[in-house]
């Protein structure tokens, strides 16, 4: 997945915003996956610009990707520091 993310980036630059015409290996890992492109929210744009290059479901409310994760770990770390453990208790 990681590799069609990057083609994606890469190929798109100019591409119409039809799942259709994006790159055969995006659409390949998407559909391997099991990911339907209506589950899918993308925003290609340049810093400053007015316009996207690539608008697809940008404005429709869905879960955050698993990158949302480094906020969390970051705000851990930063508060509880790297070597902080967590004390569990079991009770009977």
């Amino acid at each position: 997945m990681r590799a069609a993310v990057l083609v994606l980036a890469l190929a798109c630059l100019a591409a119409p915003a039809s799942a259709q015409h994006w790159p055969a290996t995006l659409r390949a890992e998407l559909a391997a996956s099991g990911i339907p492109t209506e589950a899918v929210g993308l925003y290609l744009g340049e810093v400053g610009a007015a316009t996207a290059i690539l608008d697809w479901n940008s404005g429709t409310p869905m879960n955050p990707a698993s990158t949302m994760k480094l906020v969390t770990t970051l705000a851990a770390l930063e508060l509880l520091g790297p070597a902080h453990t967590w004390r569990t208790e079991v009770y009977v």
